[in-house]
């Protein structure tokens, strides 16, 4: 198979129709709390922040009972009656637990968006609409379904909807495009073909 005609099947994919709904929902949801006056970088680390704690949630990493032990509940964390103080307790202790901050959050952060933002983002993660239309449930998105990649498509919607100086994407000014996963993977099996990879082999 020839590279022109991998990127030319992988073009004609058709993602899950969960997730396609679900970045619709977060760039409109983008440009609602950039109406009311939060920054594009304090809402693109609420939404990381909350589209990961989501995976960690659905792949039972975040049960019940390790909330639990850290004093808060699902629902306080990433409903649509989110707590600010549990959301920063649960985003601190995920840290520290994990050794890493994944989109860090502050008390200024949370202070600079509110209460308001922070449920508006949290309820669409759980299939509110971004202008406010409640779900009837909280089961609208299945992030143990939906594949990791989708953490990499959101970051590069982020860095389109930003603008530049001159009005081009910050995207498009710093050269950053997201590389689909089969894509990538198409390529190192066929680098692999002709020089296997080994321990000390390193990919640039």
């Amino acid at each position: 198979m020839s590279l022109k005609y991998c990127v030319v099947r992988l073009t004609r994919f058709c993602p899950d129709p969960s997730e396609t709904g679900l970045l619709a929902d977060l760039r409109e949801m983008e440009g609602v709390l950039a109406q009311g006056g939060a920054s594009h970088p304090d809402i693109h680390t609420l939404i990381g922040k909350l589209l990961y704690l989501q995976y960690l949630r659905h792949r039972n990493l975040l049960s019940d009972d390790r909330l639990s032990g850290w004093g808060v509940t699902w629902q306080e964390v990433a409903s649509r009656d989110l707590d600010p103080r549990s959301f920063l307790v649960t985003c601190e202790r995920l840290d520290a637990w994990l050794n890493g901050a994944v989109f860090p959050v502050s008390a200024s952060l949370i202070r600079r968006l509110g209460p308001t933002a922070l449920r508006l983002a949290a309820g669409v993660f759980n299939g509110d609409s971004p202008r406010g239309q409640l779900h009837l449930d909280f089961s609208a998105y299945d992030f143990s379904y939906i594949p990791i990649e989708t953490l990499s498509v959101v970051y590069e919607q982020f860095l389109h909807s930003r603008r530049a100086e001159g009005g081009s994407s910050l995207a498009k000014q710093q050269g950053a495009y997201y590389t689909p996963i089969p894509l990538v993977n198409f390529l190192i099996d066929r680098m692999d073909e002709l020089k296997p990879l080994g321990a000390s082999t390193r990919v640039l």
